[in-house]
């Protein structure tokens, strides 16, 4: 990732440790640190935002039956909405369980993953890694123990 002065909270002039941590790792023998971090899933947003903007054409389309077609730039909007809305869902949620499955390790597999599988969530979490780092994939199909996963990516 980079020096840890880039990458320390601290990377703005401040001290690499500020003095209450400095006294606390020293008076308590504080030698390990833990990590915390959080993921904020998004597909469930853009799939609620779809769905409620097709009811809101429905609505519209509900309230003109039997009317002459009609330009409506509020139809319009809600209709591109939808689509808008659901292909962001899709790519979140193919973003999010690659992602998921990048991130496991051993003994600590997302219960969002698990599922899949041991084989199928490597197999995907060494494709997002590849993607990740700008690297090719060969063209290559691998048989798995929960079935096959076909990988095509342009040979460098």
């Amino acid at each position: 990732m980079g020096s840890t002065a880039q990458s320390s909270p601290y990377h703005l002039g401040m001290p690499e440790h500020p003095p209450i941590e400095r006294e606390l790792r020293e008076k308590i023998g504080i030698t390990d640190s833990i990590t915390i971090s959080s993921r904020h899933y998004m597909a469930a947003q853009h799939l609620w935002s779809a769905r409620h903007q097709a009811r809101q054409c429905a609505e519209i389309e509900s309230s003109r039956y039997g009317d002459v077609p009609v330009f409506d730039v509020q139809h319009r909007a809600y209709s591109m909405g939808a689509v808008l809305a659901s292909v962001t869902f899709l790519e979140a949620l193919v973003n999010e369980v690659f992602r998921d499955a990048a991130d496991t390790t051993e003994g600590n597999t997302n219960t969002r993953v698990e599922p899949l599988g041991k084989s199928a969530i490597a197999l995907m979490g060494e494709f997002w890694d590849a993607s990740e780092q700008g690297g090719l994939l060969r063209r290559c199909t691998r048989q798995i123990s929960d079935g096959a996963i076909v990988c095509w990516q342009a040979e460098a």
